[in-house]
């Protein structure tokens, strides 16, 4: 009987286990919501697909949400709040979102970037915005969000490899060197003090006390230095915005 118990036991911790990976997996938000109606099933399908293996290989989301209705000048809190609000982000907050929705004419777009992404989009950098919309606007002009959202796919995963972050074992490897060389320094002066014979720094010890007599003395003025200091500019380009949680964004229109 007690065999049979363990025996039990056993078969439902392995089916447990079996389970809990799933159901985590099952726990993230869809990288794919379309409320506007903007994809076919396959297409839905397909996209959805590809930005799920896109996030886990790069360890950082990649969303897709369409709206039905124009947001206008609300499209950056719109994006920024659906983010935070539908807990996206790898790493905590790691991630990238895009953001499709009608206008009276070609479909509106914004990417949201939160985490590591701000450091990828900055707030209204113009640099990495016209490349997203190099590859987006072509085929969202034309009102094919599907085609326009995996060349977003494509633009943010070569973004983000371009990317040097600094890894964490890089901290790890910091604080190491800094251990040994707090070592090395006293060890290297506390030998230094054995040598009883050394040359000196300074020329004093090498010239006999007074025999050196100052008979005239002035002052001679031989150039002077100018320091010119730029006059900081106001602007809006701060690299990131703040949402309604605090969370810290970039991106912009595109």
């Amino acid at each position: 009987m007690k065999k049979r118990c363990f025996s039990v036991l056993m078969l439902l911790l392995l089916c447990l286990a079996l389970v809990l990976p799933a159901a985590a997996a099952d726990a993230h938000p869809p990288r794919v919501v379309d409320d506007g109606g903007w994809f076919t099933q396959t297409e839905f399908d397909d996209l959805t697909a590809k930005l799920d293996a896109l996030s886990e290989e790069l360890d950082f989301d990649l969303v897709v949400v369409t709206t039905d209705y124009d947001l206008g000048d609300g499209d950056a809190s719109y994006a920024d709040e659906y983010f935070d609000q539908n807990n996206y982000g790898m790493n905590g907050n790691d991630g990238m979102l895009l953001l499709i929705y009608p206008t009276d004419g070609a479909p509106g777009a914004f990417i949201s970037t939160s985490g590591k992404g701000v450091k990828v989009y900055p707030s209204n950098d113009e640099e990495v915005g016209s490349k997203f919309s190099a590859a987006i606007r072509p085929t969202l002009n034309d009102f094919d969000a599907y085609s326009a959202s995996l060349a977003f796919a494509d633009t943010a995963k070569e973004l983000v490899k371009d990317y040097h972050f600094i890894p964490v074992y890089f901290y790890f490897i910091a604080i190491a060197l800094g251990a040994i060389l707090a070592f090395a320094i006293p060890l290297n002066y506390y030998r230094s003090q054995l040598k009883t014979v050394r040359s000196q720094a300074a020329a004093g010890d090498y010239i006999r006390k007074d025999s050196f007599k100052l008979t005239q003395q002035r002052d001679i003025f031989l150039y002077h230095t100018v320091t010119r200091t730029e006059r900081p500019k106001d602007n809006d380009n701060s690299g990131s915005r703040t949402s309604s949680t605090g969370n810290s964004h970039g991106g912009g229109r595109v």
